[in-house]
């Protein structure tokens, strides 16, 4: 197995192990016990595959995503709370707001389930892949229903206008 990846310059280590042979001419592979004084093992357990081709992430890497991911979820959070608070206008605010915030509670737990059974079973990149197909889906969803995301004021105010104009039009008719 090659360690030169473009991605990084190393794969994971396994964990040690021991293969104990049984009686019967099997064998069994078996974690060394470690005491509470050693320190704790490091790398991938044995059942996990994607650890044999994916390179490990450096911590420059991990550290940079994490403030990304920080700055940004600040940023999004507080301006889609303020831009649906204007979009549902006079309708019940505290109901509105309580849906939005506790539909974003439940992504976030099921997020996290989801991402951690991608992690185990296929890897970190399935899981920052994933990821990046939620995101371009909201993208995509956003961009679609962008016209339609105006503040209930301005469009009482446009639906007004209209109304008068059309009144306006009546009149000229007869």
């Amino acid at each position: 197995v090659s360690t030169q990846s473009t991605w990084g310059h190393t794969y994971p280590p396994y964990r040690q192990t021991v293969i104990e042979p049984r009686v019967n001419g099997s064998h069994q592979v078996v974690t060394p016990p470690y005491n509470t004084t050693a320190p704790e093992p490091v790398g991938c357990p044995l059942d996990h595959a994607w650890c044999a081709y994916t390179p490990i992430t450096f911590i420059w890497q991990f550290l940079a995503a994490s403030v990304l991911v920080s700055i940004g979820f600040a940023l999004c959070n507080a301006l889609l709370a303020t831009l649906f608070s204007k979009v549902i206008g006079p309708r019940p605010q505290g109901v509105y707001m309580g849906l939005f915030t506790s539909t974003g509670s439940l992504a976030r737990v099921v997020g996290a389930l989801l991402v951690s059974h991608l992690y185990e079973a296929y890897g970190h990149r399935v899981s920052f892949a994933t990821n990046a197909g939620f995101l371009f889906l909201t993208l995509c969803s956003n961009l679609a229903t962008f016209s339609r995301l105006i503040p209930q004021a301005e469009r009482i105010r446009s639906d007004t206008r209209s109304s008068m104009r059309n009144a306006g039009n009546q009149f000229r008719d007869v």
